[in-house]
């Protein structure tokens, strides 16, 4: 099998006082469960919730200190997810503190934990361009509100996403693998053609754009429109919408549950996740397939595409594909 082959061509969606660090010899810190102020309890009991590490002034502001899953270097970003509960009317105070990394999300809110909010810039305050912190504040509405660094796309919704898109005539959706934890790693795959290509998101948690970009591009190929079918009578498709299942319910920064950037691992193949989709590439290769393309599907600060060099197969595909647009 061509191993290079896993230095992908990466489509990537645009994203828009602090914590004292652990001397070598100390245990990395622990994201607390819960924070409470005299009548404001914050709680990161939910798939991908992150609380950081929390504090509470005497003025009942609360100061979450974001801490990486694992001792950097690690990339900065930096997630923050969590549900405030009190009295309609409260008002709730945030800082966030950064040690590594900045305050990259700008914060959004939910009252049901699936429709989104960013809040209004009135209610933020950020130092800058890659500000070590940010303060925000908003009232409650109800009971409880969630907030979050991007709207959360946990394993629930893959789950639901993944069996709507196996209901879809020439779609088939099965269990591609386990991750570290035993969670589900599902694969969506199409008929059986000579080149096939293979769509991967959610590497990393936090880069949730990425997975909204990749939701809409699946939608398009799995489509009814003549391009899509003309596309899917050349290629095979295979589609492994989350990659990191561990990583998007335990709310990391960046790895899996072992501590591996799974996007750095395409090579040692040393992790489950990376393993099986190895195994589902050589056995189309087996079956006399070619991998034609390789999508991979990230955020980032400032990118919209990391492409191979234009001399690789097939030629200066980046550049032709945008020309397309």
């Amino acid at each position: 099998m061509r191993h290079w082959l896993f230095a992908p061509l990466a489509v990537l969606g645009l994203t828009a006082c602090a914590l004292s660090t652990p001397t070598s010899d100390q245990p990395w810190p622990v994201p607390d469960a819960r924070c409470a102020s005299k009548h404001v309890l914050l709680d990161a009991h939910f798939e991908t919730g992150n609380l950081g590490q929390c504090t509470v002034d005497d003025d009942g502001r609360f100061v979450l200190g974001l801490i990486p899953e694992d001792k950097p270097p690690i990339n900065p970003s930096a997630w923050f997810a969590f549900r405030a509960s009190g009295r309609p009317g409260d008002e709730v105070r945030v800082r966030l503190e950064l040690d590594h990394g900045f305050a990259r999300y700008w914060p959004k809110t939910s009252r049901d934990g699936r429709h989104w909010t960013p809040l209004p810039s009135e209610q933020v305050l950020t130092g800058g361009d890659r500000s070590e912190w940010m303060e925000f504040h908003f009232t409650l509405d109800g009971a409880y509100r969630w907030v979050s660094a991007q709207e959360i796309m946990d394993t629930w919704d893959y789950q639901h996403r993944i069996r709507a898109l196996g209901d879809i005539d020439g779609v088939s959706a099965r269990l591609l693998g386990e991750s570290r934890q035993g969670r589900p790693i599902y694969l969506l795959e199409t008929a059986d053609r000579p080149e096939f290509v293979l769509f991967i998101g959610r590497q990393h948690p936090p880069e949730v754009t990425g997975a909204i970009g990749m939701r809409a591009f699946v939608d398009t190929v799995v489509g009814d429109s003549d391009l899509a079918e003309r596309f899917r009578e050349r290629y095979k498709l295979g589609m492994v919408p989350l990659l990191n299942p561990d990583g998007v319910a335990a709310g990391y920064w960046r790895h899996n549950e072992d501590g591996i950037d799974l996007n750095r691992d395409w090579g040692p193949f040393t992790q489950p996740e990376t393993r099986a989709v190895l195994q589902w590439v050589e056995s189309q290769e087996s079956a006399g397939r070619s991998l034609a393309l390789l999508l991979d599907f990230h955020s980032t600060w400032e990118d919209l595409f990391y492409t191979q060099p234009r001399s690789n197969d097939p030629p200066d595909f980046a550049t032709r594909w945008l020309n397309a647009a």
